[in-house]
C-alpha cells in the first residue's frame, strides 16, 4: 500500500529531525504543564509540508499550531482523507531526556459530511496508523483489516482474561 509505504518514511524522517533537535531542546509552555519544543515544532512542520505535497487535496489536523496558518477549517468538510498528526507524542518525557515518545500519524477516511442546527460534522474511519519511537527505533503500524505490527513483526492483544493479571 503506497499509503503505508510514504506514512512509514515520513514518521522515521520526522523522527530523525527530532534526535536532532534533542541536542538543542528549546521548551516554551502553550498552558500551564503542556510543554511544546522546537523538535515539536520542527517536526509538525516536515509531516505537514510533505503530506500536503504528496497529498495535495488531503487536509491535516496537527496538534501544534501550525496547522490553522495552512489550512481552513472549512477543507476538513471537503477532504476524502484526514491526516491526524502527533509529531512529538511524549513531549515531556522528550523535555526531560526520556526515550518514551514518538511521532504519531493516522489518516482518517471521510464517508460524510453532515449539518446539524449549530455545526457541521464528518463521518469515517480510521484506516492507518504509523506511530515511530526515534530513540527505541520501534515502528507500530497497522491497517485497518491487516493486523498491527512491530518492526515487521505481527503483534497481537494478551490472552489474559482477568484484568487483574494483565499489564496496564
Amino acid at each position: 500500500m503506497d499509503l503505508l509505504k510514504f506514512t512509514i518514511k515520513l514518521a522515521k524522517k520526522a523522527g530523525k529531525a527530532i534526535l536532532k533537535e534533542a541536542k538543542n531542546i528549546k521548551i516554551t509552555e502553550k498552558a500551564k504543564n503542556d510543554l511544546v519544543t522546537n523538535a515539536d515544532q520542527a517536526a509538525e512542520k516536515l509531516l505537514t509540508k510533505a503530506i500536503l505535497k504528496k497529498y495535495p487535496d488531503h487536509t491535516v489536523l496537527a496538534e501544534e499550531a501550525s496547522y490553522k496558518t495552512i489550512l481552513k477549517a472549512e477543507n476538513y468538510l471537503k477532504s476524502k482523507y484526514i491526516w491526524i498528526i502527533d509529531p512529538l507524542d511524549g513531549t515531556t518525557n522528550f523535555a526531560h531526556g526520556l526515550p518514551l515518545y514518538s511521532v504519531s500519524i493516522g489518516l482518517f477516511k471521510t464517508q460524510l459530511s453532515e449539518k446539524s442546527k449549530n455545526f457541521n460534522y464528518l463521518t469515517g474511519e480510521i484506516v492507518l496508523g504509523v506511530v515511530f519511537a526515534p530513540a527505541m527505533n520501534e515502528l507500530f503500524y497497522a491497517v485497518k483489516g491487516q493486523g498491527a505490527y512491530l518492526n515487521g513483526k505481527k503483534i497481537q492483544v494478551s490472552k489474559n482474561k482477568k484484568l487483574e493479571n494483565s499489564l496496564l
